[in-house]
């Protein structure tokens, strides 16, 4: 390499260096049913809306809270954040308004986001409700692939198991 390439190559990894300095990395925790009853507080929610856009990225959501399933909250909605592009934490797109999630939840406590709450990405902290249904990764052992299928269980089942931990 000569001298003039070595210094761009140099000069590029110095640039990039930051940006991947910033993502997120960490171990999947395991399913739903596993790894929820680690949060401070979870709901039964619908989402209401979007909120916090930054280079067009959504990066927080408004929820009324349907049901305390477990912890101690009194609040009728939450602000909860997802991810920026380097945090540890789902895109909040992936939870469009108008649909029901049960979402395990910790507070925040730096930054902007002081007092609300954010969703863990490293494992599955949430799970999709339809008409009584719960639905997601919610006890598989392995990580997940592109090859799963959702797992699904009766909304009572998953209220006792998550109770009883």
């Amino acid at each position: 390499m000569t001298g003039r390439t070595s210094l761009q190559v140099a000069l590029a990894l110095a640039l990039f260096a930051p940006y991947s300095a910033l993502a997120c990395t960490c171990s999947w925790t395991g399913p739903f049913l596993t790894v929820a009853p680690r949060a401070q507080l979870i709901v039964r929610a619908k989402v209401i809306a979007h909120t916090d856009r930054s280079r067009g990225v959504d990066r927080a959501m408004d929820v009324e809270v349907l049901e305390v399933i477990k912890g101690l909250s009194r609040a009728r909605r939450l602000h909860i954040w997802g991810d920026n592009g380097a945090q540890c934490r789902p895109y909040v797109s992936g939870f469009v308004p108008g649909t029901e999630w049960i979402l395990a939840v910790s507070r925040v406590n730096g930054g902007l986001e002081q007092g609300d709450y954010a969703i863990n990405g490293c494992g599955e902290y949430w799970a999709k409700v339809e008409n009584g249904i719960v639905a997601g990764r919610l006890t598989g052992p392995a990580p997940p692939s592109v090859n799963d299928r959702p797992e699904s269980m009766p909304l009572s089942e998953v209220r006792t198991r998550l109770r009883a931990r």
